[in-house]
């Protein structure tokens, strides 16, 4: 009688576990990846708390729940990312040219992360200095730039290369990082450095509110605007469903007083969804400069 009660209360055990496990309701799960090198607004606290806002907001609409898991360096994002542990990317422009060969295998959908009104960035190397007239004549100099301007990095050093050749490997120069580009306008304007290198959209913002700046600036180079600061791809094995989801959610941010202010902490203007072909003519001007930069080596 004894073995035959324990037997029932087993049976009775598994099957009440079998009930909960049916009833289980756990919210289905789409993971996002942030690169942090790059992308120098989600270490501010207001970007942390626009991200707690957006995902608050899709699990509240739509049931779908979102973790974010952030990086440090871009080998560990990628990898992730080839093997769809996360089904969102969001990264620096610079770090996708770099893995774009493997990325571009994996990426169904692609959105521009824009920081202004503008879908794609064109920078500028200003200076106030009369004896900076060429390239050449960086050589020594102090050049302003806001910490995770890579791109602009890139323009530069490919300009160098068209320039001076085999010599652009012996031009020294100084690049003084800085939290914000508009701070690296005003230091080359107040003669603290010889010149910055900064995006031609925040050099016509500052130039509008203090118009001195724009006469007494001169642009020594300005590159093609096809570049893309910041980017964000979907996973072509990431599930459809949640993903259109998250897409249609982040679409109707600016359109919404909560979605305003999400974009506002995050200092974004929009997210919009592109063709991914679009990306084309700043992946062949990075081709160019790493075909550029192999020749001089």
């Amino acid at each position: 009688g004894i073995v035959m009660s324990l037997f029932f209360k087993l049976i009775l055990l598994v099957f009440l576990q079998s009930i909960v496990v049916a009833n289980d309701t756990t919210e289905p799960v789409v993971k996002m990846g942030y690169l942090i090198d790059g992308l120098r607004h989600i270490q501010y606290k207001d970007s942390r708390i626009a991200l707690d806002m957006l995902i608050g907001g899709i699990a509240e609409h739509d049931n779908l729940e979102i973790s974010v898991l952030y990086f440090k360096r871009d080998p560990e994002i990628v990898e992730g990312y080839l093997k769809n542990d996360f089904s969102t990317l969001t990264i620096n422009g610079y770090f996708y040219l770099k893995n774009m060969e493997e990325m571009d295998k994996v990426n169904k959908k692609c959105w521009l992360v824009k920081e202004n009104y503008e879908d794609y960035e064109q920078y500028v190397l200003l200076t106030r200095n009369p004896n900076l007239k060429t390239l050449k004549d960086l050589e020594g100099k102090k050049i302003a730039i806001a910490e995770d301007n890579y791109l602009a990095q890139v323009f530069l050093k490919r300009e160098m290369i068209v320039s001076l050749g085999k010599d652009s490997k012996k031009l020294s120069y100084k690049l003084i990082k800085m939290r914000k580009n508009s701070t690296a306008i005003l230091r080359t304007f107040f003669g603290k450095v010889d010149a910055s290198l900064v995006p031609v959209y925040t050099l016509k913002l500052v130039e509008e509110l203090n118009p001195v700046v724009g006469t007494t600036l001169k642009r020594l180079i300005t590159s093609p605007k096809v570049f893309a600061p910041v980017i964000s791809f979907s996973h072509k094995d990431g599930n459809e469903k949640y993903m259109n989801i998250y897409a249609n959610h982040v679409k109707r941010l600016a359109t919404t007083p909560r979605g305003q202010n999400i974009l506002d902490l995050f200092r974004i203007k929009e997210v919009k969804e592109i063709e991914c072909k679009e990306f084309t003519p700043m992946k062949e001007y990075f081709k160019m400069y790493e075909s550029l930069k192999s020749s001089i080596e």
